[in-house]
């Protein structure tokens, strides 16, 4: 398996509400697919919000076979799917620390 993330971007952004629908509806995808026969986990998203706190995108992390399955599993539930990357290696590096003053 494969560790995909999957970047969703909603526009003018989404509510907390709206939010958890989606999750609901990405669980419901994701176990039709297993079902289904397809291995595919979830492994966890991040959140990302403008100063407003408005929820504005999501990247969600699965485990996967293949882009197309987590493609599919995007289009199951309903869900925008502004990009697909792989996990890349992590980076080796020490930022310095901001002098707070």
């Amino acid at each position: 398996m494969t560790n995909y993330h999957v970047l969703r971007e909603f526009g003018d952004g989404v509510t907390e509400e709206l939010l958890d629908e989606a999750v609901d509806r990405s669980n419901e995808a994701t176990e039709s697919m297993r079902e289904d026969g397809h291995a595919i986990s979830y492994i966890g998203s991040e959140v990302f919000v403008d100063e407003e706190g408005t929820i504005m995108a999501t990247i969600c992390s699965y485990d996967a076979e293949s882009e197309e399955d987590v493609r599919e599993q995007s289009e199951r539930a309903e869900l925008p799917v502004s990009g697909v990357y792989l996990r890349g290696e992590s980076i080796d590096a020490a930022a310095p620390m901001a002098a707070v003053g």
